[in-house]
């Protein structure tokens, strides 16, 4: 079965924005959908996140990751620190450009270097 994990930006969670409908359209075509509310979204801390993402979902050849803004890098980052091989990745609206990292380059750099 099909695993969809929504990978929420700064200042986001598990249930922002167009998240619930992507679930609702999950559900319908019976695919597993986790949203994990990942800490201190205000002020993300890479090394939090990957340790929270280890406690929710693991990644195998089932699993799609969405990821919204600063998801998408997550996403990334996710993909480099393993060699297991996922179904896709969909990358929404990621940031493209530390002059428009939105909250401060600096406090999302661990992400995007």
């Amino acid at each position: 079965m099909k695993k969809v994990v929504l990978l929420h930006g700064t200042g986001g969670h598990g249930s922002i924005y167009w998240f619930p409908y992507v679930r609702e359209h999950c559900d319908k075509h019976d695919m597993t959908v986790i949203s994990p509310d990942f800490p201190e979204s205000d002020a993300p801390d890479l090394e939090k996140w990957l340790a929270h993402s280890k406690e929710t979902f693991a990644l195998d050849d089932q699993t799609i990751l969405v990821g919204h803004s600063l998801g998408c890098s997550f996403a990334l980052s996710l993909l480099q620190r393993t060699k297991t091989k996922i179904d896709k990745a969909i990358l929404v609206a990621g940031p493209y450009d530390k002059t428009r990292a939105g909250v401060g380059y600096e406090k999302v750099k661990s992400f995007l270097e």
